[in-house]
């Protein structure tokens, strides 16, 4: 009980509580408070001080009563033109003491017509002396009784105690007035508690605290408490309860003033059970503001005094507070006991000083915090939850928080989800020090810092959060274990969209981020980390940066648009870059950066495309490999080192069928030396097979109108290119292993490829192309017919302008063909240009070989008999030719 010292009296008489000799006391509570502040740095980017609620301490001490009102500033309590008392101190124990001496004006005490005690003045200055010597002064007191009464229309002033009841049921206290009350105005259960009353319609000002309930089944609705201030000990209360069934709605309470700001409490409701429970208590539309002037000036609390208390089924709603100097609402288990099965929803809470619900030491179950409203909060957090475990925060709206709108330190098992989180001039949500965090569905805009931020933090899920103009990370985490953050959407933050520091056991996945500061995705120090279909577009530096981490994989993202890279990795090892699709990066596709010790760096089966490279490898990379990927359309294909080993960079697609070009001999993206690309894929993974070159040959000629040899390739590729034109050029030949086609071409030879790089200079082109005897496989070297690869038709087509001959040595024969702008193939073609060499099908009909001289240039067309699709590629075949 609140009136703890009192449980050892025994029943109550009138003449033990005659004025002369009987004793009246008070407990009133002692507050003393210390504040905690444990400085930390919350990120590699952001520290502050983060201040704890260190809580209460509540003393059972005597109070010091009688206290003059001239202690209290004059300005905050005017005068007051009080009636002329009427009537004196009324003091009834027992029933039959309801008398007409003792202000009872009607009734007979049945719940039809009650005791009507109503339209008296009273001086509180009936006098009882206290077991401690300590003399209080009372204007109503009421003891022992089961009769229905009513007190109405009454006023009270002066003194330490304008009603005390105790041990009484049936009853009401309702309209009535008193002011400058030392103590409560209104004390509902002293020694024994009381049931079955309701506290209506009074006004209580001036005076230093408001009523306080012991018993059960009480309403106390539409009371005016207003210009209250500490009087006597340290603390002040508008409406304590420590009763259960009790209903709290409607009531004002407002003008609550301190000593100063360095001491005392003062709350506005108060739920408390001492040593006992407290339970299905409803507060609800009752208005709390101006609290001020005080140490913790509070709206609404639970507290538990001891670690036998129960706060059970509490209900707080639809109350409005505002201006206090502390918390809105608290809930504070600090010393022990048990809070559950309590909700605060629909509350509108402003202009706090500290934060507007602070959820301390509460470790019940069914914590509720829903639909409240909660703006222009000047403390540090708009919702506060410490040392606490198993609550929900759900779709509550916040807005204008100095500091964060949410902060959660040392708890565990909570669920953030579905607020609306605006205006914070720190993070929308912070988390540190806890464990088993879900932060999910939440529209958090406009922060001075991240806009979710954990921090040492074990068991963690961020989900389906709306965040916007951040003014750092969209989503920071450090030091953070099993953590999964997915399906949020991230725009337009001041640095990284997510962060990830010193995080282990991490999954990224299913998040859209855009418009970012810094990174898509930053990590630093990381193991074991996912990152997994993400989308990330429109990126100030890289999509994912990734720093001294280790075992990361990085799959199957969509990042597009970025100011620096599509991923960059540096002083990492283990890492996977697979499946993704990165496109219109500034600088490289994928950046294992200069300087720096990345190993083990695999780059599999993404399509990479509109970089400036599409595989950058600096200074320092070891063991990496590049497999699978289809590399096209960047302005240069693969930069290794070259004080760096060999780099493995085979069965990838470089956009030509020939292969890369640069170190490479075909027309695809350039790569650099100390690259191993042979064999490439002839088509876009995963449709591309696997081609390599048996024999290559590349070199630079100045073209003049007399046509020329401009490559010997013959001891590599069984070839002599000749020309003419104005300009320089570069030539490569290859010889391929096998048909680079998909498309097959039966009683084929061999595959040659011929690449020009700047075909626009070139008039004439003379392919001669030797075989050996060994290479006829049975067909006659008369036979022989040259086939050109036509890209567009995904096809094997025979050159139209060609000639044979014989040759010596090792060979037995050649085909010549002739290539301009009017033959098939033409000039435009030569940006690798696969030819093979084959013999036509037999099939019936006059069979002509085409004349060597360009008046037939045009006069055949050739049959092809048979066709097996495999893929794309050059492959010689067997034809018909017929004249036209």
């Amino acid at each position: 009980m609140f009136l703890q010292f009192l449980r050892g009296v025994d029943g109550m008489s009138r003449s033990s509580f005659s004025p002369s000799l009987s004793a009246l006391f008070i407990l009133m509570l002692v507050f003393l408070a210390a504040s905690l502040t444990t400085l930390y740095a919350s990120s590699p980017q952001d520290s502050k001080d983060i201040q704890e609620f260190t809580g209460r301490i509540f003393d059972l001490k005597r109070p010091s009563l009688g206290t003059s009102r001239d202690s209290i500033d004059a300005s905050s309590s005017p005068s007051l033109h009080l009636p002329k008392s009427n009537h004196k101190s009324i003091y009834i124990v027992g029933d039959s003491e309801f008398t007409e001496e003792n202000g009872v004006v009607s009734g007979n005490g049945t719940r039809e017509n009650p005791y009507v005690i109503a339209n008296w003045v009273i001086e509180a200055n009936m006098s009882i002396q206290s077991p401690w010597n300590t003399t209080v002064n009372v204007g109503i007191f009421v003891a022992n009784t089961t009769k229905y009464f009513i007190i109405r229309n009454v006023t009270v002033y002066g003194g330490d105690f304008a009603v005390i009841l105790d041990n009484v049921s049936n009853f009401n206290v309702e309209n009535s007035r008193f002011y400058e009350i030392n103590s409560y105005a209104i004390l509902i259960g002293f020694k024994c508690k009381c049931n079955n009353g309701n506290i209506t319609g009074n006004e209580i000002a001036y005076s230093d605290s408001g009523m306080w309930l012991w018993g059960e089944k009480f309403n106390i609705k539409n009371n005016y408490i207003h210009n209250m201030s500490i009087i006597t000990g340290t603390a002040s209360i508008g409406i304590g309860v420590e009763s259960n069934d009790t209903i709290v709605t409607g009531n004002k309470i407002a003008y609550l003033r301190g000593v100063d700001q360095t001491q005392g409490i003062i709350d506005g409701i108060l739920v408390y059970p001492y040593d006992e429970t407290v339970r299905d208590v409803v507060v609800r539309n009752n208005t709390i503001r101006d609290i001020y002037n005080v140490l913790y000036g509070e709206g609404l609390i639970i507290y538990t005094e001891t670690p036998c208390s129960r706060a059970l089924n509490i209900t707080m709603n639809n109350n409005t507070i505002y201006s206090v100097s502390d918390n809105g609402i608290i809930l504070d288990a600090h010393k022990g006991g048990i809070i559950a099965n309590t909700t605060v929803t629909n509350n509108t809470v402003t202009m706090c000083k500290n934060r507007a619900i602070l959820i301390y030491y509460v470790n019940g179950t069914d914590i509720v915090l829903k639909n409240n409203d909660i703006f222009n909060i000047s403390g540090i957090a708009g919702i506060g939850v410490e040392y606490s475990a198993g609550m929900l925060i759900l779709n509550n709206k916040l807005l204008n928080a100095s500091i964060d709108s949410v902060e959660l330190l040392r708890s565990s098992n909570i669920e953030i989800m579905n607020n609306t989180l605006l205006d914070a001039l720190g993070r929308g949500v912070f988390v540190y020090n806890s464990s088993n965090v879900v932060v999910e569905g939440n529209k958090i805009n406009n922060t001075g810092n991240a806009g979710i931020d954990l921090v040492n933090v074990i068991g963690a899920e961020v989900k389906a959060n709306r965040v916007s103009h951040t003014g750092l990370a969209g989503i920071h985490f450090y030091n953070v274990s099993s953590l999964r953050v997915e399906s949020n959407n991230i725009s337009s933050t001041g640095y990284d969209g997510i962060g990830i520091y010193s995080c282990r056991n991490a999954t990224a996945l299913y998040n859209s981020i855009s418009s970012t500061g810094h990174s898509g995705v930053f990590v630093s120090s990381g193991s074991y980390l996912v990152m997994e279909d993400n989308s990330i577009k429109n990126i100030n530096w890289s999509g994912f940066d990734i720093h001294f981490a280790s075992n990361v994989k990085i799959i199957e993202n969509s990042i597009s648009s970025t100011g620096h890279s599509g991923v960059f990795v540096y002083n990492s090892s283990n890492v996977l870059i697979e499946y993704n699709e990165i496109k219109n990066v500034s600088w490289s596709c994928v950046d294992l950066t200069y300087r720096t010790n990345n190993t083990n760096i695999a780059i599999l089966m993404n399509n990479l495309s509109g970089g400036g490279t599409g595989v950058w490898i600096g200074l320092g990379n070891m063991n990496v490999s590049v497999h699978y990927n289809n590399i096209v359309g960047n302005g240069f294909g693969l930069s290794n080192d070259l004080g760096n080993p060999e780099v493995n960079a085979t069965l990838n697609w470089w956009g030509e069928i020939n292969g890369p070009s640069g170190a490479g001999y075909g027309s695809g993206q350039p790569v650099s030396s100390n690259v191993k690309f042979s064999p490439w894929l002839n088509a876009p993974y995963p449709a591309g097979r696997p081609i390599s070159y048996i024999g290559a040959s590349k070199g630079s000629a100045t073209l003049t109108p007399q046509t020329t040899l401009i490559l010997n390739a013959s001891s590599t590729a069984d070839t002599l290119v000749y020309g003419s034109g104005t300009g320089s050029i570069l030539v490569s030949v290859m010889k391929y292993l096998g048909n680079p086609a998909n498309v097959g071409l039966k009683n084929s030879i061999k595959f040659i490829d011929v690449n020009i790089n700047n075909p626009s200079v070139v008039t004439k082109i003379i392919i001669r192309i030797y075989y050996r005897s060994s290479e006829l496989n049975n067909t006659p070297s008369g036979k022989v017919i040259p086939y050109w690869w036509d890209e567009e038709e995904n096809a094997w087509k025979p050159c139209n302008v060609f000639t044979r001959g014989s040759a010596s040595g090792d060979y037995v024969g050649y085909v010549e063909i002739v290539i301009t702008n009017r033959t098939r193939p033409s000039i435009a073609n030569l940006t690798g240009l696969p030819i093979a060499l084959g013999s036509p099908p037999s099939i019936g009909g006059s069979l002509v070989m085409p004349d060597s001289s360009s008046s037939a240039e045009n006069n055949y067309v050739y049959v092809i008999s048979s066709i097996l699709v495999i893929g794309a590629g050059i492959y010689l075949y067997k034809v018909l030719e017929r004249r036209k």
